[in-house]
Order: structure tokens, then sequence, then C-alpha cells
């Protein structure tokens, strides 16, 4: 190997290494954000069985759901405009890492405590 080869398995090896921590970081940071969407859901009375929230185009909630049922859509309820708005950030950095696809507009939400019930 010359230098110029010696030097591109060096940049090479040092892409991949930092390719693998960027993903890892990215992952964390996706979990941590959707474990905090998942605990303004679940605040929602009507939305604490939720499993999943969908985002339109432009990574605006449009629908809380579970596995099987809609729970709620976005069409100018004030309960679900109130979520939106307080996800509304988390869900655009969770968009920024990519984890978003045109395909794949699902968030699936990390158990969290269940809230107290009064």
């Amino acid at each position: 190997m010359d230098d110029l080869d010696t030097t591109i398995a060096t940049a090479d090896h040092a892409y991949r290494q930092t390719a693998f921590a960027h993903a890892q970081t990215a992952d964390r940071l996706v979990f941590l954000l959707a474990t905090r969407i998942a605990r303004n859901i679940h605040r929602v009375a009507a939305f604490r069985d939720a499993t999943e929230v969908g985002v339109d185009s432009d990574h605006q909630l449009d629908v809380v759901c579970t596995l099987t049922d809609v729970l709620a859509e976005r069409n100018g309820d004030p309960g679900f405009e109130q979520v939106a708005a307080q996800i509304r950030g988390d869900l655009l950095r969770i968009a920024e890492t990519g984890h978003f696809h045109a395909d794949n507009r699902l968030l699936q939400l990390p158990r969290t405590p269940t809230a107290r019930r009064r």
C-alpha cells in the first residue's frame, strides 16, 4: 500500500466509527424524544392507551392510535391540537434525525410509567 491507500484506509475506518456512533446517538435521541412525546400523549385521558402516533408530510401530529384503533385524528379538536402543539418541536427534531420516511410516518411510543388516577 502506498501513502494514499493508507490515508484512505485510515479515513474509511474513522468514517465507519463515526457513522456507527452517530447512528447510536440518533437512536438514543429518538428514543428520549419519543419518551417525552409518550408522556405528553398519555396525560390526555382519551389517549392513555396510545401506542403510536402518525405524522403528516410536514411532521405535524396527524393521528394518535393503538395497534388496532385510531384514538384521534387531526380535526380541530382542542385537546388534540393542544397535544400537537406540545410535541411539535420533538417531532421536528425526530424528523431531523431521518427517522421518518415517505413510506413510514409512524412513531412507536415507548412505555411510560402509568399516571396516577385520581
